[in-house]
């Protein structure tokens, strides 16, 4: 099982719709979005404090919601059981993806990038994809997003280096070569908005998800 969700940021934008979901998240959530000065910032955080209750109703849980999180910071629903879940924001967009194992998600808005990072950050293999691409800018932030959901299923997070493992994109779909995890995971690239690029990442091969938007 696989489900994504998605939320606009601006949602919170609204001095009372703010203040109403500020008060539902946790101290330490609180205090991280007070801290941000910039208002789209704030709205960005609390967005991302409150998804995972907003999806958690939608797929008809109506517990409360209690998250623990790993050694590199990954987080982990201790309740309810059963459910593994990841998020990530970037832009104008925060998306959640639930699923019954281990999961990543990333998306990215694709902006202009300085063509060295992918020599920073991506193996030879990459490098020289991008340089064949008629699209090299897509083919990065395609690239970056997969590899960012594979490291969040495996709970390294940005720990691990990027070129640590190698991504294809295939017309038969993902892969993931990574000699030093023995076990095979399953990726999946998500086209729903325009100028942005989602990757979900699980242990068992999954469809396709179609996000579901959520608002208040």
């Amino acid at each position: 099982m696989l489900k994504l969700f998605a939320i606009k940021n601006s949602c919170f934008d609204d001095d009372k719709t703010f203040e109403k979901y500020l008060a539902l998240v946790d101290n330490a959530r609180r205090e991280k979005i007070l801290k941000l000065s910039v208002r789209e910032k704030r709205s960005q955080s609390l967005a991302a404090g409150v998804i995972v209750t907003l999806a958690l109703e939608r797929l008809g849980y109506d517990c409360g919601v209690e998250i623990s999180y790993g050694e590199h910071g990954k987080p982990r629903l201790v309740q309810p059981k059963g459910l593994f879940f990841n998020i990530s924001h970037s832009g104008e967009w925060t998306v959640a993806a639930f699923s019954d194992g281990e999961v990543g998600v990333d998306i990215q808005q694709i902006k202009p990038v300085d063509a060295r990072l992918a020599d920073r950050f991506f193996t030879a293999e990459e490098r020289h994809a991008i340089a064949q691409s008629g699209n090299a800018q897509e083919l990065f932030f395609r690239l970056w997003t997969v590899k960012e959901s594979y490291l969040k299923a495996l709970g390294t997070g940005l720990s691990r280096p990027l070129n640590s493992f190698t991504v294809r994109l295939a017309e038969g779909g993902v892969q993931i070569d990574d000699p030093t995890v023995p076990q095979k995971w399953h990726a999946v690239e998500v086209s729903a908005f325009n100028g942005y690029n989602i990757a979900c990442c699980t242990a068992e091969p999954q469809p396709v998800p179609e996000p579901v938007i959520l608002t208040l």
